[in-house]
């Protein structure tokens, strides 16, 4: 008996768009994405379909049915840094100006920096401590850089797909039936202020659209009994995304707060868009990364912004969070890693989004 182990990306696409055929409310993204190399960057295949192909796969190669892939050498190289590299290393570290010079000693230096980054285990505080040029407002083209190194032509995918998407977004809000009527208010004012004021009150309601974690196995309690972890509210979920305030004056507090936070449980520091005014009118916008403040020029910059210090830095998403990071992060910028694994509703999501962006490019 020959066992046929491969099935054809052509074939992937038939079934699922014979799926769509049969269910005209489904979308064929929720059950197969192929591969695709976008600017040098390869996207891996996801779906239903090609999730339970590769599962099958799976259980027959433990079954001793299918053979199990080659192993694949695997080699670590040693990073050399060079005297004049280690020069450069140096004069970066207190240097601020001419900024131009900051930025080129920068890039020169990006993966020197990264490797000891990771090698020696720095935490991002020791690492904003280090370079002074960190610490500084115009340290946002130093992330944007570090971005640019890691996926070249993503730098501003967000910028330029967000508006083409943002009739589709009001669309799904306005049939979603988990707004209040306050969140329907702000819903409405959309048909009469700036498309800038108009992201921040989409980017506040965009939790409806995308499913929370699963709350996760059961715990033992205090009581010595098992008890589920609580599912997050809706409120708890948008401060996980951004924090929102009325007055600027507030920052310190917000400063203050997370820093209590994560020194108690032991937490990895993580940026964090600040919205600053009534969502209907945002006098400004920050990103807050340890005890720095990067003021930036309007909503989407300071998600963007985020964004790109997270990748930077290795920084995780705030796990309470994570799907709606992940969306913007797939979506918008077309990224796909391994260890994103977004659920059924989020890729049917994620696809719809990326089929407008791509009807319109």
């Amino acid at each position: 008996l020959k066992i046929l182990s491969r099935i054809t990306t052509e074939r992937f696409k038939y079934l699922a768009n014979e799926i769509v055929y049969t269910f005209p409310r489904e979308t064929a993204a929720t059950y197969f994405q192929p591969f695709e190399s976008v600017g040098g960057e390869s996207i891996n295949a996801t779906g239903k379909l090609w999730r339970n192909y590769c599962y099958v796969k799976g259980v027959l190669r433990d079954d001793g049915v299918l053979k199990p892939p080659k192993d694949r050498a695997t080699s670590s190289t040693l990073f050399v840094v060079s005297d004049s590299l280690q020069e450069k290393l140096h004069e970066l570290i207190t240097l601020l100006d001419p900024w131009h010079k900051v930025l080129q000693l920068w890039n020169d230096t990006h993966d020197a920096r990264l490797n000891e980054y990771m090698n020696e285990k720095l935490s991002v505080k020791d690492y904003l401590q280090k370079y002074a040029c960190l610490r500084v407002e115009a340290a946002r083209t130093l992330f944007d850089a570090d971005f640019n190194k890691l996926y070249p032509k993503a730098g501003l995918r967000l910028r330029d797909n967000w508006d083409k998407t943002v009739p589709h977004l009001r669309h799904r809000l306005s049939t979603c039936k988990k707004l209040n009527a306050e969140e329907k208010i702000l819903l409405d004012s959309l048909d009469t202020i700036e498309n800038n004021t108009g992201n921040a009150i989409l980017l506040s309601l965009l939790h409806h659209l995308i499913p929370s974690c699963r709350p996760g196995r059961k715990r033992k309690a205090d009581t010595g009994e098992n008890t589920l972890p609580r599912r997050l509210t809706n409120q708890e979920r948008k401060e996980s995304f951004f924090v929102h305030l009325f007055d600027v004056l507030e920052l310190e507090e917000v400063l203050q707060k997370g820093r209590e936070r994560t020194e108690k449980y032991s937490l990895q520091h993580q940026p964090i868009p600040i919205v600053v005014g009534p969502l209907t009118q945002c006098t400004a916008t920050y990103v807050i990364l340890e005890n720095e403040i990067y003021e930036t020029c309007n909503v989407l910059r300071a998600f963007d912004l985020t964004f790109k210090i997270c990748f930077a830095l290795n920084c995780e998403y705030p796990p309470n969070a994570r799907p709606l990071w992940i969306f913007l992060q797939r979506a918008y910028y077309n990224i796909q890693l391994p260890k994103d694994k977004p659920s059924t509703e989020l890729t049917s999501l994620i696809g719809e989004v990326k089929a407008v962006i791509n009807e319109q490019s």
